[in-house]
């Protein structure tokens, strides 16, 4: 099935915005998302897949990995990078956009960084309390 661009903007920018709804620094994450995805753990626990196979738990590869998952390990950089945490400050949305470009391919779908770019580059999208 061929995905849209708008259709992967949409549903990145509906993670990003749950992501940064959970409580801060309560490791609520992934139980949230879980539950506000409907019961879909898979795409949680794929989100530290990788496109090469070098992520975890299980090596997947590429398109073995769900869109979802995809969307959301680009998301998780997003949010991981561009906002604080309890154990550091935020190293902004700019470093967190030069990490998923240099991924591109190889650690992250193309075609969702190429959404996530545009989304905060030309769209102007804000993470709340995430620094540039």
């Amino acid at each position: 099935m061929e995905v849209f661009r708008w259709e992967i903007t949409f549903l990145l920018g509906v993670l990003l915005s749950k992501v940064r709804k959970r409580t801060e620094g309560s490791g609520l994450c992934s139980i949230t998302l879980v539950r506000q995805a409907g019961g879909r753990s898979k795409s949680v626990l794929e989100h530290h897949e990788r496109l090469d196979g070098s992520g975890y738990p299980n090596g997947l590869i590429g398109e073995q990995i769900s869109l979802e998952g995809r969307i959301m390990a680009v998301a998780d950089v997003m949010d991981a990078m561009g906002c604080n945490r309890p154990y550091r400050t935020s190293l902004g949305i700019k470093k967190a956009l030069e990490e998923i470009e240099s991924g591109s391919g190889t650690i992250y779908d193309p075609k969702v960084v190429t959404s996530c770019v545009k989304l905060f580059r030309e769209n102007g999208y804000l993470i709340p309390s995430a620094t540039e």
